[in-house]
């Protein structure tokens, strides 16, 4: 079984440290950071939308073509809470609001498709936001990828959610191996943690404090 993400009160208590970059620059690019190929079938359940405001590091708001008004939860990513939110895996609030802010940059006002995985064992969350990945038009200044999720994680502002029920996703594997690639480059998400295991089956990673 993968072991649970772990975000303990020790997690990135410095919250200078290694902070996303400034909104200038972009990060060093790496091979995770290429625009995304993947798809495959799941591009059949594509749907394009305008981006709306980030409510979440993971989530934001989306409008259709004609007026509908969505929930969107980035899928394959884990679901990181503030301090305060939830007592088992939590950022101090300043880390939290700058991963909320990177997302807003990425998709605010950006065109983009919102793609089903025929693979992953839910659609929706619990209180009905759509969990799709997320590929932009890549207009934004601020966008290295065509996948959100993966420039996210390449702007230390997500990591991918290591339940292994998320295994078999298409894109997970990738997802997996960008959040690695940011935390060998001493700056992913959880900060300070220090990588100490991929777990066999490549359905996830666990870190110590």
């Amino acid at each position: 079984m993968a072991a649970a993400l772990l975000l303990t009160s020790a997690c990135g208590s410095d919250s200078d440290e290694a902070a996303p970059p400034a909104s200038g620059g972009q990060p060093e690019q790496t091979e995770s950071s290429s625009a995304s190929d993947s798809g495959g079938d799941a591009e059949e359940g594509a749907e394009t939308y305008t981006g709306g405001g980030a409510i979440s590091p993971v989530r934001f708001t989306a409008t259709s073509p004609d007026g509908e008004q969505v929930e969107v939860q980035l899928l394959g990513m884990a679901d990181i809470k503030a301090k305060g939110m939830t007592d088992t895996a939590w950022l101090p609030q300043t880390r939290y609001d700058d991963a909320q802010e990177w997302l807003d940059e990425l998709v605010n006002g950006e065109q983009i498709t919102l793609i089903e995985d025929p693979a992953s064992p839910e659609e929706t969350t619990e209180d009905g936001a759509l969990l799709r990945y997320v590929d932009s038009t890549g207009t934004s200044a601020y966008i290295d990828s065509d996948d959100v999720a993966v420039a996210l994680i390449n702007f230390y502002g997500g990591v991918a959610d290591n339940d292994e029920k998320w295994s078999g996703l298409e894109r997970y594997d990738e997802y997996v191996e960008a959040s690695l690639t940011a935390e060998e480059r001493n700056g992913g998400l959880l900060g300070e943690n220090e990588l100490v295991a991929v777990i066999e089956d490549g359905s996830g990673y666990e870190y110590s404090k």
